[in-house]
């Protein structure tokens, strides 16, 4: 009877890499980033890293990716480009501070932070001052 501690002459030993920590959890966490929810916040209610999570997506990303298509085409649809918040909420913003409110009020009415309403503000206050202003005669 031969024993397992010690191997013979010819066996050949592979040592197999460790399962990710997270392999357990993974269809919680690609559910909760599907959902919306950032790495950091899946990281805090695993109480793992957010390295770990990410590795874990990587891995399920990788397990499912579809071979390039032979067309060369993009398997991607076309998104709508990115545009921040506090662009499209600019021209309220400038409205609401012509007509006398101050950014705290503004920022309670549309929700936002007042980083954002500020931001808003100074870019509705260039985009009036790059505008050519019309010739009088």
């Amino acid at each position: 009877m031969q024993s397992h501690a010690q191997p013979q002459q010819n066996e050949i030993v592979i040592l197999l890499k460790k399962k990710l920590k997270c392999d357990a959890m993974l269809p919680q966490i690609v559910q909760m980033i599907k959902a919306g929810k950032s790495c950091e916040a899946v990281a805090t209610a695993f109480g793992i890293s957010t390295e770990a999570v990410s590795n874990a997506l990587t891995v399920h990303r990788a397990a499912r990716r579809l071979p390039a298509r032979i067309d060369d085409k993009s398997r991607h649809k076309p998104t709508v480009p990115f545009v921040a918040k506090y662009k499209t909420i600019a021209a309220e913003v400038r409205r609401r501070r012509k007509a006398g409110e101050v950014f705290e009020q503004v920022a309670r009415a549309m929700k936002a932070s007042m980083r954002t309403i500020r931001a808003a503000h100074a870019f509705a206050m260039q985009t009036q001052a790059d505008q050519p202003k019309p010739r009088q005669r």
